[in-house]
Order: structure tokens, then sequence, then C-alpha cells
């Protein structure tokens, strides 16, 4: 199952509608190895699943414009409550027992970590950090309503 930790920029998001994420041009989202093409791999059939677990400050970093940026925090407002979209967001504010680093994805036991220089694979006992970390952060997180609510708030604030 994709999972993604983002304490960077807000990744662009079209999952209300399609299993996969597309970029804000509209082409799809490179997955791992930067394949475009089906690029979740997953062991089992049946409905994909993914998580995404999102740092409160990229909802408000303009590393575009407040034209898009209000477009993606619309679109992001679709995906919480959508059945299999484990969606979260890390509030400000709220003590930490995992202090967060770099962003990843985790692709069932595969972890792909995302630095300046460029990206990093783990497999086995050090992807298994990664899952380890991420299951601390969602203890932290919040979902649901209150996550739409941190979405709002977000896009209210974009717009004074």
């Amino acid at each position: 199952m994709p999972r993604s930790w983002a304490g960077r920029p807000l990744p662009c998001f079209d999952l209300a509608g399609h299993p996969w994420a597309t970029s804000c041009s509209g082409r799809p989202c490179a997955g791992p190895a930067g394949r475009s093409a089906d690029p979740w791999p997953r062991r089992s059939r049946g409905p994909a699943r993914f998580e995404f677990l999102l740092a409160e400050p990229v909802l408000r970093w303009l590393i575009t414009s407040p034209e898009v940026m209000r477009g993606q925090l619309a679109r992001l407002q679709t995906v919480v409550g959508v059945p299999n979209i484990r969606f979260g967001i890390l509030p400000l504010g709220v003590p930490l027992a995992t202090t967060p680093q770099n962003s990843f994805q985790m692709y069932d036991d595969v972890a792909i970590v995302e630095t300046f220089v460029g990206e990093t694979t783990y497999r086995d006992d050090e992807a298994a950090t990664y899952t380890r970390a991420i299951e601390r952060l969602w203890q932290e997180a919040v979902t649901g309503e209150d996550a739409r609510r941190i979405i709002v708030r977000a896009a209210q604030d974009l717009q004074n």
C-alpha cells in the first residue's frame, strides 16, 4: 500500500475520481524509480489503498500561485473521507514523539526518501524504520473532519 509522509511543499492530488495521482500540470506523477505507468506495486489484488500524512505547514507554503494553491486545497478536501484513502494532517502546536525529517513514500516494504540531492531507496530492516516512524507520526495526526477544518482554515487564510 502506498504511504506518504510530506513535510515538503504540498503534493498535487487527483485522487477523488481516479486511483493514481497526477501532477499540477496534469501529467502522471512518477512512482517508484520514476515510473509513471501503474506506479504503485501491490502484492495483493483488490482496491488500491493509499495513506497520505501531511505536515500542516505544507498547506500554507506558497511555492505556486495562490490560485493554484487554492485549487489544491479544494482538491484535498475531496480526499477526506474517501474509503480507500487514509488522509491525515500533523497539526502545528502538537507535541511530537518523533521529529519529522525527510519526506518519504512507502510501497509495501520499500521506503523512498527524498532529499535535496535525490531519492534513496531502502528495503527490509531499513524500510521498517520508516514504517515505525510513520506509525508514530499517525498517532499525532488529525483525520476526518478535523483534517478538513485545517484545510479550510488554510484556504481561508490564503484569501485574506
